[in-house]
C-alpha cells in the first residue's frame, strides 16, 4: 500500500545519497591527489560533452569543465527544461541524436544510483550513436 510505496522510495532516496556520497568522495581524493577529471576527456580528445543530471554534483562537474577546453554544450534531466548557468537543459523525453545533441561526443551520467536505467533511455534515444558514461566510471580512471 501507500505505507510500502514510501518506505520503498525512502530505501531509494538512501540508496541515491550514498552513492552521490561514495563518487563525491572519490572526486575530491582524486583532485587531493592532483589528477583532474578534465583529463579524461583531454586523454581522449573528447572536446564537446552533455551532463545527465545537474543536480549539485553534476554543477560541480559543469563548473570545474567550464574552465577548461572541454564544451559543456547541455544538460538532461528526466523532467523539465531549465537552464543553470545559461547552460540549456532539455527534457529525457525530447533527447534526439540531433538538435543539442548533434555535437556531444560523450554523455556523462551523473545520477550513478540507477545508471543501468539511464544508460538504457540514452543510448535508445541517442540510437546508439553517442557513447555514455558514468561519473564514477570516469573518477576510478583518473
Amino acid at each position: 500500500g501507500i505505507l510500502r510505496r514510501e518506505e520503498e522510495r525512502q530505501w531509494e532516496r538512501g540508496e541515491f545519497y550514498l552513492a552521490s556520497r561514495k563518487c563525491l568522495e572519490l572526486w575530491i581524493r582524486k583532485k587531493n591527489e592532483g589528477k583532474e577529471v578534465v583529463s579524461f576527456f583531454q586523454n581522449r580528445g573528447i572536446k564537446r560533452v552533455a551532463i545527465y543530471g545537474l543536480s549539485q554534483t553534476g554543477r560541480l562537474l559543469y563548473e570545474e569543465l567550464r574552465k577548461t577546453e572541454v564544451a559543456v554544450v547541455c544538460g538532461i534531466d528526466r523532467s523539465k527544461n531549465y537552464s543553470v548557468n545559461r547552460l540549456p537543459t532539455i527534457r529525457l523525453d525530447a533527447v534526439t541524436p540531433e538538435g543539442l545533441l548533434k555535437d556531444v561526443e560523450l554523455v556523462v551520467v551523473i545520477r550513478i544510483y540507477d545508471f543501468p536505467s539511464i544508460y538504457d533511455t540514452l543510448n535508445e534515444k541517442l540510437h546508439g550513436r553517442i557513447p555514455i558514461v558514468g561519473l564514477d566510471e570516469i573518477l576510478c580512471e583518473l
